[in-house]
């Protein structure tokens, strides 16, 4: 069946490229992320989906007038800690979607210029929290690797160091022995 099933990959791949449907480098990219599994960012942007897709739900069915804000933003800023901006973005905009929903299904929809300026201020407000945790998640993951650069740089520092003692205790030694031996010599 597994034979069967990479004949048929091989012959769709074949197909579209003759065809010019999706250039060769689009495939073998595909094939290259089949092969080597899905990014910790998008493991971490799905995450953040289904999280803020759960908190859409349950708003969606609960008491209108219940807050889930903080909630979205807190998928939002998790999102963009752990997958980056682009992602963060994405999810404000899905959670913008299902605060949209939520507010238009309410009885206490009101004013429409108020309900866009909210929800305008709400979104930008969720897209620059998103963006200042990706920033701060960037910037921890960049001071993580400097760290770990400069350890291992000051192991091998500290390694030459105890090389360099030992061949100083080393020429200490044969120099006491010659001032020791230096009354036999004359």
């Amino acid at each position: 069946m597994q034979t069967l099933m990479q004949w048929l990959e091989r012959q769709s791949r074949t197909i579209t490229a003759t065809l010019g449907l999706v250039s060769e480098d689009v495939i073998s990219s595909v094939a290259r992320s089949r092969a080597e599994g899905p990014s910790p960012k998008a493991i971490a942007t799905t995450i953040g989906l289904i999280f803020i897709g759960l908190v859409g739900a349950i708003n969606l069915n609960t008491v209108h007038g219940l807050n889930f804000e903080f909630f979205y933003l807190l998928g939002c800023a998790f999102v963009g800690w752990a997958a980056g901006a682009r992602a963060a973005l994405f999810c404000t905009l899905v959670s913008g979607a299902f605060l949209f929903f939520a507010e238009t299904t309410s009885a206490a929809f009101g004013s429409g210029w108020i309900f866009f300026w909210n929800s305008l201020i709400r979104l930008l407000a969720f897209a620059a929290i998103g963006w200042l945790a990706a920033e701060v998640g960037r910037l921890t993951r960049n001071l993580e690797q400097k760290v770990k650069q400069r350890t291992a740089r000051l192991q091998e520092e500290v390694q030459e160091h105890k090389q360099t003692s030992e061949l100083l205790h080393e020429a200490l030694q044969l120099f006491k022995q010659v001032t020791e031996n230096i009354t036999d010599v004359f």
